[in-house]
């Protein structure tokens, strides 16, 4: 078993709000939510707002028909809207954690206690509020574990991955993430700083990808330099960013 924990942030302050709230999306009650704005803003009814005073994120509707737009594909379980609630302005087209699973509803929890819930209608409020999701193991492929949390007054939000292996035999599995931020976007590294992010100056967004208890994987590079804004995030763990999990 591995386990990876990310801080993913969207930068530019803050309204007042009581607590941390995690949402499904309806027609019915999409008058009261938050939901992300902005010119990449994507979501749709059935996906999940996790919204506090600070930030609003949108995690698509785990179901293997979600595509954000006729590019932005299999966005099921993903981050597909990340915005700040004083200043709207949803630039992200998507997170993929672990680089493309497909993912499919686990639970939820509020505060740390479990709710009992198919899914469908969830509405939670509480200092910290979590969305577990899972990626069933195949042939030569892991199970992913994925939570997805949010505390009230955080700026970022936090994702979490363990992988694990049900299969029989031992399988290497390359750890990475993957950020679509398109078009205006230019991406670059700080090894120094341990992060990774996208900048879109004509737009006034950026993202970062900030790894908590591992490094991001630097190739022999400067501490600070540009890279493709669509090059996988890999960390530096096991041999050249690939672990092998032992069965179990």
């Amino acid at each position: 078993m591995w386990h990876i924990l990310l801080i993913l942030a969207a930068f530019f302050c803050a309204v007042q709000a009581e607590a941390a709230e995690l949402v499904t999306i309806t027609e019915e009650n999409l008058a009261g939510l938050a939901v992300p704005d902005g010119k990449e803003s994507d979501w749709i009814f059935g996906d999940t707002l996790l919204v506090n005073d600070k930030i609003s994120a949108v995690v698509a509707a785990s179901r293997p028909s979600r595509h954000a737009n006729m590019t932005v594909r299999n966005v099921g379980g993903c981050v597909i809207d990340l915005t700040q609630r004083e200043k709207p302005n949803d630039q992200l087209s998507c997170f993929y954690p672990g680089g493309g699973f497909s993912y499919k509803f686990v639970g939820a929890t509020v505060d740390g206690v479990e709710v009992l819930d198919s899914g469908l209608r969830l509405a939670l409020q509480g200092a910290s509020v979590s969305l577990r999701l899972r990626a069933d193991a195949e042939a030569g492929r892991p199970q992913v574990d994925l939570t997805y949390t949010l505390r009230d007054g955080d700026d970022c939000l936090q994702i979490a991955t363990r992988y694990s292996n049900p299969n029989p035999d031992p399988i290497s599995v390359e750890v990475r993430d993957l950020v679509r931020a398109d078009r205006t976007f230019v991406s670059g590294a700080d090894q120094r700083r341990n992060v990774i992010w996208w900048d879109d100056v004509f737009f006034e967004q950026t993202y970062a990808i900030i790894p908590v208890g591992c490094d991001i994987l630097f190739a022999d590079e400067p501490v600070e330099k540009p890279r493709p804004v669509r090059a996988p995030v890999r960390y530096d763990v096991g041999k050249a960013g690939a672990i092998t999990l032992e069965p179990g």
